[in-house]
């Protein structure tokens, strides 16, 4: 199954973002779905998730639920070179802690 990257609709960067990797997916290997649609509420009931608490971002592969800063470093991981060779560092951001990734973005306004 191709990996689901579920995000904040009313999210400038997470739409923003969502472009971006629209433009770098020429394989199409993602799905997208905004978080206010019913196909991203009908995914994460699949994996208990409430989606009213649920955060701007969640990528949702093999099964796996992965939110905020580490859903999109992991997105990485399906992009086509040269952006795949980023690797290295994807796997130096993974094993940073996920917190002061994602208290970066939690310091934006919740429109960015």
């Amino acid at each position: 199954m191709n990996p689901t990257l579920l995000y904040d609709g009313h999210c400038n960067l997470c739409s923003t973002t969502v472009r971006l990797l629209l433009r770098l997916d020429r394989d199409g290997v993602f799905r997208f779905a905004p978080l206010q649609s019913e196909e991203a509420e009908t995914i994460l009931a699949r994996h208990d998730l409430d989606p009213a608490h649920t955060c701007s971002v969640v990528l949702v592969v093999a099964g796996q639920v992965h939110t905020r800063s580490e859903a999109l470093v992991r997105a990485a991981a399906f992009l086509p070179d040269p952006w795949r060779q980023a690797k290295h560092l994807r796997h130096c951001l993974l094993y940073t802690s996920p917190s002061p990734r994602d208290r970066t973005r939690s310091r934006m306004p919740s429109s960015a």
